[in-house]
């Protein structure tokens, strides 16, 4: 009869299914009290002890290295790929141009042995076929990645931030408050969400050739964004592979977590601005524990790529510039109309890019103003002998504000910024950008751009802050409320309510005319229950053992969010977003 049950069925709620924090913590418990109450004292149970406790660095340290040598190999075939738009090496097929004329340049600066496509139709090389060539190569690129992407794994789309802060942003700090008692508050943990598909192996592989296809193709996206959602395949994979991660929801987020701090840190060659972006952006979870873990993975992800070495330039980033200039008082006004552009205008690079050029496009004017009118007051502070303005300092002081404005991070902007440049004295300027981009985004368009399209694209999320609506539970929920009973329900019922009812969890109560809560379950247990095991026509859901099977009095919580005996005369209220 179990068997019946159709494979849709069961697949449909595996994608963004809630995470039973209770459950997950009282399996924790329990496991790590058999750990330590154990008084055999002999050396398997010694090295047992150990590998519980060393586990964890192995896995961070595994992913780490993962998440480098991954990025590491993105950054080396990309600019192959953005290289054969232009032409091929005539020698070594698989070397880009920079590397085909390493020692290859004649005296006239032109390289021999690196040819345009013409060349290769012609014999010399027509501008025309060239710049067709470019064309038909960059959208056989986006043409591929497309492909990939929709037929083969659809959840590598986008930068996948919207969905990752969807698993890992609804989390504990997210409370439920139900007063049960007129002086009493009931407060408890809800949120988390896990997606199976969305951080396998397979979206990882996709993920990676797809993100090198279109940067190569030269479309306006960037290695950032989905930098942290294969940062957080990498750990997903990983960590499955480890009795203590995969059993434990609890546990493998903490690897997520610090999976995400990595991605970002290989991303833009910034450790400590990867854990700070995932701490304030990212993760809402993040405790002591996991900060020391994720610092420890991103430093581990950064040192594999400095090891690679993929640009040859001995730099974690493409392109890496520094400014040693200092920054005059009266440049704070155009910095703070720097801030102001940096509205939200999209994730990551285009935002960027458009900060940058609108940066530097200020500095410029600034520039032009000061050498018409170097005598002028306004300009008292600069020396004659020194160049004043320099329009790369706004440029960069506009990336940061374009960055912050679409994310609305501001320490992890900070430091990533420090760390990208070294600039220690653009310290405040850039702060001061960095908050002003953040209060009139805020002022624009409440909500980062990542938790805009967690909206509109109907992910459930729930928010850090939410709004207490005044209002009787009676008048927001459901009267003829369904349930199973304790020790009367049959499989035949059991398989009819799985079948029928949509809903993610069912209540358990003692009888039907008493209707006192004693637990919920959820219905992916009961659906594995079902396929997996044979139970006998009539389930006592709180006494059935079977050494062969999964007792129901194992699948059900009986301690959920809001329980507690309460007369009829209380008033109920609970806190929801809006």
């Amino acid at each position: 009869m179990a068997n019946e049950l159709p494979n849709e069925l069961t697949a449909r709620f595996d994608e963004f299914e809630t995470i039973d924090w209770l459950d997950e913590s009282k399996n924790e418990r329990e496991k790590r009290k058999e750990v330590h109450s154990s008084t055999v004292d002999t050396l398997k149970s010694l090295l047992t002890s150990v590998y519980e406790t060393v586990q964890v660095w192995v896995v961070i340290s595994l992913v780490g290295c993962v998440i480098g040598l991954n990025t590491g190999i993105i950054s080396i075939v990309t600019e192959w790929l953005s290289d054969i738009k232009l032409g091929y090496c005539s020698k070594y097929w698989w070397l880009n141009e920079k590397f085909c004329c390493w020692q290859s340049w004649d005296k006239y600066g032109s390289c021999p042995d690196w040819k345009e496509w013409s060349h290769l139709f012609t014999g010399k090389n027509i501008y025309y076929l060239n710049w067709i060539s470019y064309i038909f190569i960059s959208f056989i690129f986006a043409f591929t990645c497309a492909y990939l992407v929709q037929y083969f794994a659809p959840t590598a789309a986008g930068s996948g931030l919207p969905e990752l802060k969807t698993i890992l942003g609804t989390n504990s700090l997210n409370l439920l408050y139900v007063f049960t008692q007129p002086n009493s508050i009931h407060k408890s943990s809800i949120g988390g969400f896990h997606a199976n598909k969305f951080l396998d192996s397979w979206t990882l592989l996709i993920k990676s050739s797809g993100l090198a296809l279109a940067v190569a193709s030269g479309i306006s996206v960037g290695k950032e964004g989905p930098a942290v959602h294969m940062g957080c395949c990498v750990g997903n994979v990983v960590s499955q592979n480890f009795g203590k991660y995969k059993n434990n929801k609890i546990k493998h987020r903490e690897i997520l977590s610090a999976s995400a701090a990595a991605g970002i840190a290989v991303a833009f060659g910034s450790p400590v601005g990867g854990v700070l972006f995932s701490m304030e952006d990212i993760s809402y979870t993040f405790p002591l524990q996991t900060l020391s873990r994720s610092f420890f993975c991103a430093l581990i992800a950064t040192t594999v790529i400095h090891t690679l070495n993929p640009f040859r330039t001995g730099k974690l980033v493409m392109f890496q510039a520094t400014y040693t200039r200092q920054w005059q008082f009266f440049e704070l006004l155009f910095f703070v109309i720097i801030g102001v552009f940096g509205v939200p205008c999209g994730i990551f690079v285009p935002g960027m890019a458009i900060g940058a050029t609108f940066g530097r496009m200020l500095g410029i004017i600034v520039q032009s103003l000061h050498r018409s009118y170097p005598n002028s007051s306004f300009f008292s502070q600069c020396s004659p002998d020194v160049p004043c303005i320099t329009p790369a300092t706004y440029a960069f002081l506009g990336a940061a504000a374009g960055l912050g404005g679409v994310t609305r991070v501001t320490v992890a902007v900070v430091v990533i910024m420090y760390e990208l440049t070294g600039a220690v004295s653009f310290i405040v300027p850039t702060i001061i950008v960095v908050m002003i981009s953040k209060l009139i985004a805020d002022y624009v368009s409440p909500g980062a751009i990542s938790e805009q399209l967690i909206e509109l694209n109907g992910l459930p999320y729930v928010e850090r802050n939410s709004t207490p609506l005044n209002m009787l539970i009676s008048s927001i929920m459901k009267s003829d409320i369904f349930a199973l009973t304790l020790n009367t329900t049959t499989i035949e019922e059991l398989r009819d309510i799985v079948l029928t009812y949509p809903y993610g969890v069912f209540p358990i109560v003692n009888d039907k005319s008493e209707m006192k809560l004693e637990g919920i379950t959820t219905r992916k247990k009961l659906l594995k229950l079902l396929k997996e095991s044979d139970i006998p026509s009539q389930i006592n859901l709180d006494s059935y053992e079977d050494s062969d099977t999964e007792s129901l009095a194992n699948s059900f919580n009986r301690f959920p969010l809001s329980h507690g005996d309460h007369p009829q005369n209380n008033i109920n209220f609970v806190s929801f977003r809006t």
